[in-house]
């Protein structure tokens, strides 16, 4: 099992290869997630934003479906590690939205979320100034619990 430093430094690679992407391909910046298995394989996923808010997904969802679609013998994950886009480093971290917690918390409530941001400039990003780190529970502490 890869250790949560070495885990938090992929997810950072990962991160700003997903931005220099989308950026070579003149798309804007958006919230880039990465996951960690529990075989310590990593997936990416990104925001897909629609004029019709039920067709588009969020980050941290999608990169969860790319875990379980490539291995669906799998139902839960170690970490994941969440950045988005904002003007000043001051801002707060990006942290998921209530329908990802409610996904992660189905799926691991005791796993660990690194909730970051970055700053676009013209000669890179100002990445990670601030990440601070949760379990899934801590970020959804009242979760629906349906009756057995």
């Amino acid at each position: 099992m890869i250790g949560s430093e070495k885990f938090v430094e992929e997810a950072k690679e990962r991160v700003v290869e997903q931005l220099r992407a989308r950026r070579d391909s003149g798309k804007h910046d958006t919230i880039v997630a990465v996951v960690q298995s529990t075989s310590d394989t990593l997936y990416t996923g990104t925001t897909f934003e629609s004029s019709q808010p039920q067709f588009g997904f969020c980050a941290e969802r999608h990169a969860l479906h790319n875990l379980f679609h490539t291995n669906p013998e799998l139902d839960s994950f170690e970490r994941l590690f969440v950045a988005g886009a904002v003007p000043d480093p001051n801002e707060p971290v990006t942290r998921p939205c209530g329908a990802c917690r409610h996904a992660l918390y189905e799926t691991n409530p005791e796993a660990t979320v690194y909730c970051s941001h970055f700053i676009r400039e013209s000669e890179g990003w100002n990445a990670f100034s601030t990440i601070e780190q949760y379990t899934v529970a801590e970020l959804y502490p009242s979760a629906y619990q349906p009756a057995t």
